[in-house]
C-alpha cells in the first residue's frame, strides 16, 4: 500500500474549489439522510449544533448527497453506529462520508483514534499492527486556510471484501479509502472518509483538497 504524499504539498497546489450553497446542501440532506417523521427536527438540530460549534461544512462542487435509506451497512465504514452523510461526485469515482454530529451524546462515542486503529488493523488483517508508520500527522501551521484545524491526520487503506463485516465494497465499487481526521481546540473532533474507485484512487490528492476546501472550523465555538 502506498502512503499519501505530504498533505502540505496538496495544500500549496491548485486553487480553491467551488462550494454548493449551504442552504441547498442542507435541503438535500432532508431527502437523503434525515428522513422519517422527525426529519425536520433532527436536521434542524444538526444545523443548529454546527452553528453553535462554529463549524462550516459545504458540499464540493459536483458532489450530491446520496440516499442512505436501506443502507445501514454503510455505517461500519466509519466504525460508528451513528447515522452518516454521504456525498458522491458526479463521475461516481468518490464518496465523502462523515457521521452526523451528536454533540449532546459525545460522551457515548468511542474515541476517534480507536476508529483509526480499527480501520487500519482490519484492512491489514493484523490486530497488533503499529499504525504510526502508516498515518501522517500534519501540523496546524499548514492548515490555516484549509479547515483551520490545529491538526490533521491522514491515512490510506483498502476496504477488501468483508471489511468491517460488510460482504462487499460500498455500492459494489468503492474499494479504497482515505481517512481524514481533523482536530481543533474547543471543537468536536471530526473524522471524514473518502472512499474511492480504482479511477478515483488516481486522483485521491484532489479529493482530499476538495474536502479540506469545504470544511472550516471557526474560532468562536459555544462554551
Amino acid at each position: 500500500m502506498k502512503h499519501l504524499f505530504l498533505l502540505s504539498i496538496i495544500l500549496l497546489a491548485g486553487t480553491a474549489t467551488a462550494k454548493q450553497p449551504a442552504s441547498e446542501f442542507f435541503t438535500s440532506l432532508k431527502d437523503t439522510t434525515f428522513v422519517g417523521a422527525d426529519a425536520d427536527a433532527r436536521l434542524n438540530k444538526y444545523v443548529g449544533e454546527l452553528k453553535a460549534m462554529d463549524i462550516d461544512i459545504k458540499a464540493p462542487e459536483g458532489f450530491r448527497s446520496i440516499d442512505m435509506r436501506g443502507r445501514q451497512g454503510f455505517r461500519s465504514y466509519l466504525g460508528m453506529t451513528l447515522n452518516c452523510i454521504g456525498l458522491e461526485d458526479s463521475a461516481k469515482n468518490a464518496v465523502i462520508l462523515w457521521p452526523t454530529l451528536t454533540f449532546a451524546d459525545k460522551q457515548n462515542m468511542v474515541k476517534i483514534d480507536h476508529h483509526i486503529e480499527g480501520d487500519l488493523r482490519a484492512s491489514y488483517g493484523d490486530l497488533d499492527l503499529d499504525v504510526r508508520p502508516i498515518i501522517e500527522v500534519i501540523p496546524g501551521k499548514n492548515l490555516p486556510d484549509y479547515a483551520n484545524a490545529d491538526t490533521a491526520v491522514v491515512y490510506e487503506y483498502e476496504m477488501r471484501s468483508g471489511f468491517n463485516g460488510n460482504p462487499r465494497p460500498f455500492l459494489d465499487r468503492y474499494e479504497h479509502a482515505v481517512g481524514v481526521y481533523l482536530r481543533k481546540y474547543g471543537h468536536p473532533d471530526m473524522l471524514f472518509k473518502i472512499v474511492l474507485t480504482d479511477e478515483g484512487l488516481k486522483h485521491k490528492d484532489e479529493y482530499i483538497r476538495q474536502l479540506l476546501d469545504n470544511v472550516k472550523f471557526g474560532n468562536n465555538p459555544a462554551e
